[in-house]
């Protein structure tokens, strides 16, 4: 019975053995120890802070106050004394390895081994608090280097018991390991914060990435569009159209609130998938330019199309007074007609004010004035309604005609015209000869040459009326042997020449070395 016990240890001294770390320690006591006197007792006999450790008896703390045997120790009774984890952590490290053998690249080795690491020994690192500076450090540190072995056991532990790493974001796993999706599933589901997706991540994410992605969203997530705006796979997508939490007002440079980044470079599959408001369809920015104007000059056909199908307005302009189908036609040369015909297209309604531009310049003086010649393009205007701009004067004082004739474009030149367009004046006629027999080799147009000389035969041996020379002369003193071949072939007059430029023609010889000419 428990009073026989008691009148047996009376006045009598017994041993306990307290167990730590797996070393046994024999502790005195008697029938009027508490709880408190066998720590102290133990704390002398093994040297260990009193404030490390608690005891343990069959899985219950000792309390402090009361004698030991009215818990239920006696002699020969197991007592375990309880230290903390980082105790624990640290001595069974000490015991394995020595003080000299815990480092962080010893951790960082095990961790490398992958799927053979040692886990509870990493834990028992991460819980010691050996070289917190070293474990938290972003590059070569532990959880970078968990991150890149993908050992997901030893990320849960470090962002569980090391505070430092609850709040590191998930999009900061990226930096490591871009498109690893049971990386990010594991820390999405401890609850880290979500941080910030750099535009630079978005180029890596793959249909696998849609999972974490819905994730985020489940969490309250608002997806910053912009930075979604580069080849995002379809299933990606899919869960952007299917949660349309988006947020329009985050762009790429400054604070636009605009979905003008998106229409500029966004693949054609967010901007199909994404449900953009009406509000949003004809946002400006500080230039007073609609997205679909953006759209048109970056040469975005399909955005083109699927922005004028939802509703956009194609008879805004811009602060400067361009309408759209003015940056329609400041494309780049491979997407100008493509886009331009689709803006056509998508704007059956366009009225002529809608195919006029700044400066009284018009849509057809602006396709003809394009370089390199995009004849396409200028059939497309002449085609429309716009014959009442055939004689329109653009800032330079110049007809479409006129920009036909000086790129050398002799077929729209001819069209224009058959269509009711003004012929340019004569002075215009003789300065455009004038500049060809003046023009460097790689500038010459001899077809345009051949074409003023034949539709007008009075230009052959006109003489200028401020030098007095002739088409040929001009050449000739130019050095541009060229043109002056060709005008002989026409029939221009030749002795004049021998007269007049034989210094310049002998210079010409001796500074080219091409006799022959």
């Amino acid at each position: 019975s428990y009073s026989f016990c008691t009148l047996l240890i009376k006045n009598m001294i017994f041993n306990v053995t307290v167990t730590y770390f797996e070393t046994n320690f024999n502790v005195e006591a008697n029938e009027t120890t508490t709880g408190q006197g066998l720590k102290q007792e133990f704390s002398e006999t093994s040297g260990t802070d009193i404030d490390k450790f608690d005891l343990l008896f069959e899985g219950q703390v000792l309390k402090d106050n009361i004698p030991v045997i009215q818990q239920g120790v006696l002699p020969d009774c197991v007592v375990e004394a309880d230290a903390t984890p980082k105790e624990r952590a640290r001595l069974r490290l000490i015991n394995t390895f020595g003080t000299e053998g815990i480092t962080p690249e010893r951790m960082r080795a095990e961790i490398e081994k992958g799927e053979s690491c040692d886990n509870d020994l990493v834990l028992d690192f991460i819980l010691s608090e050996f070289f917190r500076i070293r474990i938290w450090s972003h590059e070569g540190g532990m959880y970078s280097t968990a991150i890149t072995t993908r050992n997901l056991q030893v990320i849960r532990d470090l962002i569980v018991h090391v505070p430092d790493y609850k709040a590191i974001s998930v999009f900061h796993c990226l930096h490591f390991l871009p498109t690893n999706t049971d990386v990010l599933n594991t820390v999405i589901d401890l609850d880290v914060p979500i941080g910030e997706l750099a535009p630079n991540l978005c180029v890596t994410l793959t249909d696998d990435d849609a999972g974490w992605i819905k994730k985020l969203f489940l969490r309250g997530w608002k997806i910053p569009l912009a930075r979604f705006i580069y080849c995002v796979p379809p299933k990606v997508v899919a869960v952007i159209s299917s949660f349309g939490d988006v947020d329009y007002n985050v762009s790429l440079s400054g604070p636009e609130p605009n979905i003008i980044p998106i229409v500029r470079i966004g693949s054609d599959d967010v901007i199909n998938a994404i449900r953009i408001p009406d509000c949003k369809l004809n946002t400006t920015d500080s230039s007073n330019m609609t997205p679909l104007m953006h759209a048109a000059c970056m040469g975005r056909t399909n955005t083109c199309k699927h922005l004028l199908k939802l509703g956009a307005d194609p008879t805004k302009r811009d602060a400067k007074n361009r309408s759209l189908l003015y940056w329609a036609l400041c494309a780049l040369k491979e997407t100008v007609y493509e886009v331009t015909a689709a803006v056509l297209e998508g704007f059956p309604s366009a009225t002529e004010s809608d195919f006029s531009g700044p400066n009284g310049s018009t849509c057809l003086t602006l396709a003809c004035s394009r370089k390199p010649v995009n004849q396409q393009l200028i059939s497309l205007f002449l085609r429309t309604p716009t014959t009442s701009f055939l004689d329109a004067v653009d800032e330079f004082r110049y007809t479409a005609a006129m920009h036909c004739l000086r790129s050398g474009n002799i077929e729209s030149y001819e069209e224009i015209i058959k269509l009711g367009g003004k012929p340019p004046s004569d002075s215009f006629l003789w300065e455009t000869l004038k500049l060809q027999c003046n023009a460097y080799r790689r500038f010459v147009k001899l077809h345009l040459v051949e074409f003023l000389v034949l539709k007008y035969p009075e230009f052959l041996n006109r003489q200028d009326p401020k030098s007095g020379h002739t088409p040929l002369m001009l050449s000739c003193i130019k050095g541009n042997l060229l043109v002056a071949e060709k005008l002989v072939l026409l029939g221009a007059d030749v002795p004049p020449i021998a007269k007049i430029c034989m210094s310049k023609i002998a210079r010409s010889i001796s500074n080219t070395n091409q006799g022959t000419h």
